[in-house]
C-alpha cells in the first residue's frame, strides 16, 4: 500500500463514523455518537427572556424537600435584588447542533449555582452560560472524531467546565454579589425529550437485560491526584464527572447517579435523597428521586457481576487513555432500587428506562485562605471524553468494541461481513475494498472516489440514511491548556 493511499482510507473511516445503519444495529438511537446531535434544554431561544418568562410550579413534587425553585419551597436569598427565583435573564444561551432528524437529539444543561440569580449568571436555569469549544469559556462541549487516542473512525463527546473564565464573566456584572459557585455540564437524552417517545431500553432479567457500554477517559485536570485507597489531599479541588440513568414508575422519575470520577471524596456510599426542579418548561422537572452511587460502593454492596467500573480515585485516569466500561442495567436497579420509595423489585417487569446522561460539575472552592473568592480560588478546570456510548443485550458486543466495529464496516461498505481473513490483515481487507469486492461495480474504486459518491448510501430502504460529517461545537477548535 502506497504512504500516498493511506490517508484516503483514514479519511474514508472517518467518514463511515456518520453513517447511520451502524448506529441503529442493536437498538439505542445514537450508537456510538454517530449523529452526536444536541441542543439546549428549552424549546426555542425565547425562553426565559422577556418575550417568555420562566414558569415556575407553584407545589414542589417533593414538599419534604427544603430548596425548590417552587413556590411552596423557595427559600429566597438575602441581598438579592428583584423577585426571586428571577423569571427573566440577560440572554437565553440557547444553542443546537443539528442532526439527521428533528426528533432525536441530545439534551445540554449548563446550570451554575446559584441558578435563579439572574444578576451572576446571564442565562437561565440549564442554559446559565453560553456552550463554547472546551475550555474556551466556563462550559465547553464537542462531539468530533477521536482523533487525540488514534480513533479517527469514531465519534467522541469531550466536556469541560474551566471555572477560570468566571472572574472575567464578573467583571462584565457589577451587580453580581459572589456567593458560591457550581458549574454542571450535562449531556443526555431522554424518551420523551430526545429520544424519540420510546424507551432508550426495557429493565428485565435474562440474557436480554440492557448493557450500558462506554470508553471514559480523563483529557485534563488541575486536581490533585490520588489513589484509590488513598486519603484525599487538603484542600482538593471539587471535581467531578459520572453518569445517570432514569427509569419511571409510580408517578416520579427514578435516577441512579454513578459516580466515575472524583477528585475531591472517596465516594464510598450509596445513599438517595429526592430533589426539586419547578421549572415547567425543563426537561427535569418536575425533579426525581436520587440514589447515588459509584464503582467502589456497587461492588461493595452487591459484588462486582454486571459492574465493571474502575475506582473513582483521579489517579486511576491519569494515563489519558479510554477506559472502558460497562453497567448492567438492569443489576444496577436492583442492587440499589430498594433506596426509592416505591422499590424497583415490586414494579411489574420490564420498566422502561427513560434517560441517560452523562456530566462534569465543579464546585468552587477556597483554596488560598483569603476572605472572599479569588482568581485562585476560581483556579480549577476539568475535562472527560466519552465514546463508543451503547446499550446492548448481556450477551452482545457494544460499538465500543473495535472488533464489532469493523465488522459493521464491512457490512456497510461491501454489502457483506468480512472475512476472518480480511479481519485480521486490514490491508487486504481494504485492497478488496478499493477493488469492488462484493459489490456489483465492475470497475475499480477508489477510497477518494467513494468518499465522493455513494460511501455512506444505504444499502436498503430499511437502513437510515447518511448523516452529515460530525459539526464542532460552537466557538471553534479546541484551545490546548498547559497542565
Amino acid at each position: 500500500m502506497s504512504t500516498r493511499t493511506l490517508p484516503r482510507i483514514a479519511a474514508l473511516l472517518a467518514a463511515l463514523a456518520t453513517c447511520a445503519p451502524s448506529a441503529q444495529a442493536s437498538g439505542f438511537w445514537d450508537a456510538g455518537l454517530f449523529d452526536g446531535a444536541w441542543r439546549s434544554d428549552y424549546e426555542t431561544a425565547t425562553f426565559g427572556t422577556t418575550a417568555r418568562p420562566l414558569d415556575y410550579a407553584p407545589t414542589c413534587a417533593f414538599p419534604e424537600t427544603p430548596f425548590a425553585f417552587c413556590a411552596t419551597n423557595f427559600v429566597p436569598i438575602p441581598g438579592l435584588p428583584g423577585a426571586q427565583p428571577a423569571r427573566t435573564f440577560s440572554l437565553s444561551n440557547w444553542s443546537r447542533q443539528a442532526g439527521a432528524r428533528n426528533d432525536f437529539f441530545w439534551l445540554v444543561s449548563a446550570n451554575s449555582e446559584p441558578a435563579f440569580d439572574s444578576s451572576c449568571n446571564s442565562g437561565p436555569p440549564n442554559q446559565s452560560e453560553r456552550v463554547v469549544a472546551p475550555f474556551e469559556g466556563v462550559y465547553g462541549l464537542a462531539v468530533r472524531p477521536a482523533t487525540e487516542v488514534g480513533r479517527p473512525y469514531r465519534n467522541e463527546l469531550v466536556m469541560a467546565v474551566d471555572l477560570s473564565h468566571r472572574p472575567r464573566q464578573l467583571e462584565t456584572r457589577p451587580g453580581c454579589v459572589t456567593r458560591d459557585f457550581v458549574p454542571y455540564l450535562g449531556f443526555g437524552t431522554y424518551s420523551d425529550r430526545g429520544g424519540g417517545n420510546v424507551p432508550l431500553a426495557l429493565l428485565a432479567p435474562g440474557a436480554g437485560a440492557p448493557v450500558l457500554s462506554f470508553d471514559f477517559r480523563l483529557v485534563d485536570s488541575n486536581a490533585d491526584f490520588f489513589a484509590a485507597g488513598e486519603a484525599v489531599p487538603p484542600r482538593p479541588r471539587g471535581q467531578y464527572a459520572g453518569m445517570l440513568v432514569e427509569a419511571r414508575w409510580g408517578g416520579r422519575k427514578r435516577w441512579v447517579w454513578v459516580d466515575l470520577l472524583k477528585a475531591h471524596d472517596n465516594a464510598t456510599t450509596t445513599f438517595m435523597s429526592p430533589w426539586n426542579w419547578g421549572v415547567r418548561d425543563s426537561f427535569y422537572f418536575p425533579g426525581a428521586e436520587i440514589v447515588f452511587t459509584s464503582g467502589q460502593a456497587l461492588r461493595s454492596e452487591c459484588g462486582a457481576t454486571g459492574f465493571d467500573l474502575p475506582d473513582t480515585a483521579p489517579a486511576t485516569f491519569s494515563h489519558r487513555r479510554p477506559v472502558p466500561m460497562r453497567i448492567d442495567l438492569t443489576r444496577l436497579f436492583e442492587c440499589v432500587g430498594n433506596r426509592f420509595s416505591a422499590p424497583f423489585a415490586a414494579q411489574p417487569s420490564p420498566v422502561a428506562l427513560t434517560g441517560l446522561q452523562y456530566f462534569v460539575e465543579i464546585g468552587v472552592r477556597e483554596r488560598d485562605g483569603l476572605p472572599g473568592l479569588s482568581a485562585t480560588d476560581y483556579d480549577s478546570r476539568m475535562a472527560v471524553a466519552v465514546d463508543g456510548i451503547d446499550i446492548v443485550p448481556r450477551s452482545g458486543t457494544p460499538m465500543s468494541s473495535d472488533a464489532e466495529f469493523v465488522a459493521q464496516m464491512g457490512r456497510d461498505l461491501v454489502g457483506r461481513e468480512w472475512s476472518a481473513a480480511e479481519r485480521q490483515r486490514p490491508r487486504r481487507g481494504v485492497s478488496a475494498l478499493r477493488n469492488g469486492a462484493g459489490t456489483q461495480s465492475s470497475g475499480r474504486q477508489s477510497a477518494s472516489d467513494a468518499l465522493s459518491s455513494d460511501a455512506c448510501a444505504p444499502r436498503s430502504t430499511s437502513q437510515a440514511t447518511c448523516l452529515k460529517p460530525p459539526r464542532r461545537s460552537v466557538g471553534g477548535r479546541r484551545r490546548p491548556r498547559a497542565k
